[in-house]
């Protein structure tokens, strides 16, 4: 289980985990009891939840997948920096990542 998300560490979406694409939406399901226990069950993302969720493929950092969504976005790079640890801490909560 992910700790701490930090910024040089390289994150993938779990083997646990279904998610599918449909209307535009991303939806995640556990595949098996226990992935994301005593949360809700299905897991839901926004536009750039689904841009960073297609990045956590393991290959590239977390400066990395910030450096995407600054260049996909017009917002502060701080809020960026702050929003997408603070959406990798919940996937990584509900065990939707690894590292």
């Amino acid at each position: 289980m992910i700790r701490e998300i930090k910024h040089n560490g390289k994150y993938r979406r779990s083997e646990d985990v279904v998610f599918k694409e449909a209307a535009g939406e991303v939806i995640i399901v556990p595949a098996h009891r226990g992935v994301s226990a005593g949360e809700d069950v299905l897991f839901s993302l926004t536009d750039s939840g689904k841009l960073i969720w297609s990045l956590l493929d393991g290959t590239r950092t977390v400066e990395q997948v910030i450096d995407q969504v600054l260049a996909h976005y017009e917002a502060p790079q701080d809020d960026v920096k702050h929003d997408v640890v603070a959406f990798l801490e919940e996937l990584a909560v509900r065990g939707l990542i690894t590292g």
